[in-house]
């Protein structure tokens, strides 16, 4: 996302689960990224949130911009979407009573008392000589076991590869010898009949051109059946929106599927009015420099 240095309100959502943690923050952009940094590091302090990355992975959540607000509001404007979210949604949050951390200081007193305790803190476990014996007592003589001829035999059969037989080398080259018919990104129609032979010809990949002509994916570097006709600017241009809802208020975000679900939306109307095919929907707007 870009760096947006703006103050305001910003949310995680869960695709899957359907959860949501609501946040704020004075910079949006450093926040977003220290959210990623320690959920991908498994150190994020809200253990559910944690939890749930770690099960359902990364892919299943978006954030989003609920909204701008001045520093000195963030906490009102939090606990506003909060409560409205908290009406249809489960949320991340463990504090669902807002107190932010945004204008708070530590007295002078409580800054030398984190100092002394930071000082006196042993990074490093030192063991006693009595503690460095005992260890040592124990792993003095220990080996590996040798292992037995039956052993070894079983490990060099594994370690060999099995060759194809014949019957199963024919089945594959008749497999990848059917005709068949691609168009590249300039539109320019192909014919062949070995898949393999065409994507080393082409740098493409085999499997992947073989899901493409079987129907199971749509194109493998734009390159697709005939008849099919993808606009592939469409997702680039569409990846991020900036829209106005009817109070107002700005917001933006990557995933318009989740936005326009929290937000009780029609998707196929709401990218109309992204795409400039509509004024408005229930009076959404995209955004202009004008608003």
């Amino acid at each position: 996302m870009k760096y947006i240095k703006d103050s305001g309100i910003y949310a995680l959502h869960n695709n899957v689960s359907n959860k949501i943690y609501v946040g704020s923050a004075k910079c949006i952009s450093r926040r977003w990224h220290e959210h990623i940094k320690n959920l991908r590091n498994n150190t994020h302090k809200n253990l559910h949130l944690q939890s749930s990355w770690n099960y359902h992975k990364e892919i299943s959540f978006d954030f989003y911009i609920l909204e701008f607000v001045e520093f000195d509001k963030l906490i009102i404007r939090e606990q506003f979407w909060l409560d409205k979210i908290l009406k249809s949604f489960e949320v991340y949050n463990i504090n669902l009573n807002v107190s932010g951390f945004h204008n708070r200081k530590h007295s002078q007193e409580t800054k030398n008392k984190i100092s002394q305790t930071k000082k006196n803190q042993n990074l490093k476990t030192i063991h006693t000589e009595e503690t460095k014996n005992k260890i040592s007592e124990i792993l003095t003589g220990q080996k590996r076991k040798p292992l037995s001829e039956e052993h070894k035999k079983r490990i060099s059969l594994n370690s060999k590869k099995v060759p194809m037989s014949d019957q199963h080398k024919t089945n594959l080259k008749q497999i990848l010898s059917i005709d068949f018919c691609i168009k590249n990104p300039d539109g320019i129609i192909y014919e062949g009949k070995n898949v393999t032979e065409f994507c080393k010809l082409h740098d493409l990949n085999p499997k992947a051109l073989s899901s493409v002509l079987n129907g199971k994916r749509r194109h493998h570097k734009k390159w697709t059946l005939p008849d099919e006709n993808i606009d592939f600017n469409f997702s680039k241009k569409h990846k991020c929106f900036d829209l106005v809802d009817p109070d107002g208020i700005r917001h933006q975000g990557t995933n318009l599927s989740s936005f326009c679900r929290l937000h009780n939306l029609n998707y196929n109307c709401i990218m109309r009015v992204i795409c400039g095919e509509r004024n408005q929907h229930k009076n959404w707007k995209k955004y202009s420099i004008s608003d």
